[in-house]
């Protein structure tokens, strides 16, 4: 079979089941093998191999945080785990209202006008206690800063809320839903964190390391754009706490192509 390039092939987006998974399929000539399949799949052709990009995708391992804003205490992480390269730590320091922070580029980020998956990979070090006390916060929220009650949709925990457990939220102002995912937090343990919002924003769905809550369906937050948005916020003691990033995922179907 002659090579041929993806850009070449033709190309129809998932109209059933999961939109991200399989995003494009692509149709290659009659008698082509496996590996002659794999040998012309490669990234840049997956990405812009069509004339009209019906995707927007961000995804930073954190070895070099480009689409990311960090604030507070944010640092390389020392952690040492062939599965989980690259990390960033975000930590409270010796301080009782100590934070790390991290955020996408301001609101930049449009809802609706398309399926949406956000993933996030991460773990704390220790469990939050009534003598070291601290908020984690992973999601997307309009305000672009540390306030917990913001308008946005993540999972949050502190020990004195919901019994330990994640927590997932979705707010509109002063309005908010939240759902008891069922898991108990625990420390030095990897989360992988992924939520789902359907193409007109109405419907919000996370998955905690293949365990699904919701989806929320009511107040979803109606501002146009949000931030991606990860922070641990120290609340009582002044021991250090920590939080390592291992990587962020972004992707959204465009409702036309560009």
């Amino acid at each position: 079979m002659a090579d041929q390039k993806l850009s070449q092939l033709t190309a129809r987006e998932a109209t059933s089941g999961d939109p991200f998974n399989d995003l494009l399929y692509y149709y290659v000539a009659a008698g082509a093998t496996d590996a002659d399949k794999q040998r012309k799949t490669t990234p840049a052709d997956i990405l812009t191999g069509t004339s009209r990009r019906r995707m927007a995708w961000i995804f930073d391992d954190l070895i070099g945080v480009s689409h990311f804003n960090m604030f507070g205490n944010v640092d390389s992480s020392n952690q040492n785990d062939q599965e989980h390269q690259g990390c960033y730590k975000l930590s409270t320091k010796n301080d009782p209202a100590g934070a790390g922070f991290m955020t996408s580029n301001y609101n930049t980020l449009q809802l609706g006008g398309g399926a949406m998956r956000l993933i996030f990979w991460f773990k704390a070090g220790s469990l939050s206690t009534s003598g070291d006390r601290y908020l984690l916060w992973f999601g997307m929220g309009a305000d672009w800063n540390t306030v917990e009650n913001q308008s946005g949709f993540y999972i949050k925990y502190r020990d004195n809320l919901n019994g330990g457990k994640w927590q997932f939220v979705c707010r509109n102002g002063g309005a908010e839903t939240a759902l008891d995912t069922g898991i108990t937090v625990a420390a030095n343990t990897w989360y992988r964190v992924q939520f789902d919002v359907n193409a007109d924003f109405s419907s919000v769905a996370v998955d905690i390391n293949g365990t699904s809550a919701g989806p929320i369906t009511t107040n979803i937050p109606t501002n146009a754009s949000m931030a991606i948005e990860a922070f641990i916020v120290k609340m009582t003691g002044t021991s250090d706490m920590e939080l390592h990033v291992d990587a962020v995922s972004y992707m959204k179907h465009l409702s036309s192509g560009r």
